[in-house]
């Protein structure tokens, strides 16, 4: 049963490290649309650095974990039912 649940928290947690990535994303981009560009040039393109690293993030954790459940897919019996 420790083996299961260690499957089906790695699951969870690997959805989890996807989604906190694209919050901190939308954070981002919600402070770029806040920023006046004139009168605060570095803040702006800070802004935009940050949400492009945690976008960028957000796709390679997606790509690596959907490849990786893909070549090692958890047992039938431990899958994690996502709710809809």
């Amino acid at each position: 049963m420790r083996w299961i649940e260690e499957l089906q928290c790695l699951q969870v947690e690997m959805e989890s490290a996807v989604r906190f990535f694209r919050n901190q994303e939308k954070f981002w981009l919600t402070k770029l649309e806040l920023i006046e560009p004139q009168s605060q040039p570095g803040h702006t393109v800070w802004a935009a650095r940050q949400n492009s690293t945690w976008s960028a993030m957000a796709i390679q954790a997606e790509f690596k974990f959907a490849a990786l459940l893909k070549s090692n897919p958890p047992p039938e019996f431990a899958v994690v039912v996502k709710p809809r």
